[in-house]
């Protein structure tokens, strides 16, 4: 169960989530003729979280309504809210930036589409 602003994101299916790398954005230190060897300490680096999981229904429709539904917390600007994983660990200030299918529809005795949601902590 995964949790973004008070709405379960995949209800009915799995969901896994993966921390992007933390720590410090380092670039190399440029100057006209190319680089100097040295590294620039840039600052922190945005913290991205990505939800992959599975939108299970009943029908086709269902899981579209699911996903749909999904889609619709992704705004401009982007809506910050607290993210909380099956585990009750809570990540503050995120935002959902996009929502992708990672494959077609598999059908059977339910119907289910792989997704992920990628959320980012702007600034941090």
């Amino acid at each position: 169960m995964v949790i973004y602003d008070n709405v379960e994101i995949f209800e009915n299916g799995p969901c896994e989530l993966v921390v992007q790398s933390r720590g410090l954005l380092v670039v190399p230190s440029l100057r006209l003729g190319g680089s100097d060897g040295r590294l620039v300490n840039v600052g922190p680096q945005d913290l991205v979280i990505v939800a992959r999981g599975l939108m299970i229904g009943a029908s086709a429709t269902q899981v579209w309504s699911v996903y749909d539904a999904l889609v619709g917390l992704v705004s401009e600007p982007p809506r910050v809210a607290t993210l909380v994983d099956d585990a009750g660990r809570e990540w503050e200030a995120m935002s959902l930036v996009s929502v992708t299918t990672t494959g077609p529809m598999q059908t059977g005795r339910v119907k289910s589409v792989a997704v992920e949601a990628t959320f980012v902590r702007f600034g941090t």
